[in-house]
This record gives C-alpha cells, sequence and structure tokens, in this order.
C-alpha cells in the first residue's frame, strides 16, 4: 500500500535524511541552542543520538533450533551485524524457563550504521504507520 504522502514530501523527507548526522550539527543543534540558551549553554549537554538498541524476544520458541537460526538472520539482515543472543539469568518455574535458556536477540548499532538504520526507520517505515501522522503535526 501507498503511503499518504507526495512525492514532493518524500523527495524533501530523503534530502533532509541524506545525512542527518551533518543536519543535526550544523541546524537542529544550534536552533536548540539559540532557543534555551540556559539550559543548553555547554554544548555536551545539547541531546544527541549515541545508539540504537534493537531486541527481539522469542520466549520458548528459541528451543527450536530452526527458529532461532532464521531469526538470527532476519536480524542479522535488519541490523547488519551479528546479534548477542539473550539467555535467561535464573530459573522461573512458572514461566517454564530454565536457567541460561536462549529467550531472545538484541544488538546495538552505533556510528555509521546507526545513523544509516535511523534514516531507514524512519524514511520507510514511519510513513507507513500511524507515527507519520503525529511526526508530520508537529514539524
Amino acid at each position: 500500500m501507498r503511503s499518504q504522502h507526495s512525492l514532493e514530501e518524500i523527495a524533501e523527507l530523503y534530502g533532509l535524511l541524506e545525512n542527518i548526522k551533518k543536519e543535526y550539527e550544523t541546524g537542529i543543534h544550534s536552533v536548540l541552542r539559540k532557543s534555551n540558551p540556559e539550559l543548553f549553554s555547554n554544548p555536551h549537554t545539547i541531546p544527541k543520538l549515541k545508539k540504537i538498541s534493537i531486541n527481539r524476544g522469542l520466549g520458548l520458541a528459541a528451543q527450536n533450533t530452526n527458529i532461532l537460526k532464521k531469526s538470527i538472520t532476519e536480524f542479522t539482515r535488519i541490523t547488519g551485524q551479528k546479534p548477542l543472543i539473550t539467555r535467561a539469568k535464573k530459573a522461573v518455574a512458572g514461566f517454564k524457563i530454565r536457567d541460561n535458556m536462549e529467550l531472545g536477540l538484541s544488538s546495538t548499532l552505533r556510528g555509521e550504521k546507526m545513523y544509516f538504520s535511523y534514516k531507514i526507520n524512519f524514511f520507510y517505515f514511519c510513513p507507513n504507520s500511524r507515527l507519520s501522522r503525529i511526526v508530520s503535526s508537529k514539524f
């Protein structure tokens, strides 16, 4: 299904997201500093993007090695790096979880991979979700 944005809006968004880091440092950084000089008098207090953490819980389905391998390959395609397999810290009898059982996947993106992932998520997934109406109405 095609999003409801016009091609001009999509092209404008793509132009803004071409280099998120440079856009933030040149435009948004100075605007934040000028809008609230008392709060952002120190340049290190201005918020910035450090990392993106992506998690996926598999639950008891992770016991099946085929499902786990398939999830790892999907996660690797999405993030561009091999995920860390999260394990149970302690046994919980009510949930049928044993100690050190594989339960999910997690990955932390930093640097260029982080900005690339942010650009892809914001440009491709936000226009197709309800979040696009919130973002477009506030900015």
